[in-house]
């Protein structure tokens, strides 16, 4: 409830306070990886993710997200209730949710971390790029 209580639901607010805070590139993992055109699709309702609008919303206040290498959850979601599940118990772990650690430290981001994840954004979309006029030829 804590992390949720953040959620900014409205997609055009989110973009108004980046773009007014001149934060679109740095939200775009410094313009390697496009998430600015994730949240315009939201918005128009072509993309139909919650995601971009958590990302957007920690982004803005300036929030941290960790993604341990196991998961620490206990999913019950996985019933087939939802908009994108379906039942599979592959993903239920109830011995992990028992072993979330305590962060007593101040928490950072790591800035050679980033780098990487700028660099791997890059070259994914550059690949891409690169797929797309490969295909093209071939179909021409």
């Amino acid at each position: 409830k804590r992390g949720w209580d953040l959620l900014e639901k409205d997609g055009n607010k989110l973009k108004e306070a980046l773009s007014r805070s001149n934060l679109m590139h740095d939200f775009d993992f410094g313009g390697n990886y496009p998430y600015s055109k994730m949240l315009d699709k939201q918005i128009d309702g072509r993309n139909d993710s919650w995601a971009i609008l958590w990302y957007a919303s920690a982004f803005l206040k300036n929030k941290l997200t960790l993604y341990p290498a196991q998961s620490l959850i206990q999913n019950i979601g996985l019933d087939a209730s939802g908009t994108h599940s379906k039942s599979d118990r592959q993903y239920v772990h109830e011995s992990l949710a028992l072993k979330v650690p305590t962060l007593t430290d101040q928490i950072q981001p790591d800035t050679v971390a980033y780098d990487a994840i700028c660099r791997f954004f890059g070259r994914q979309i550059r690949f891409g790029k690169n797929l797309i006029r490969i295909i093209a030829k071939f179909r021409s």
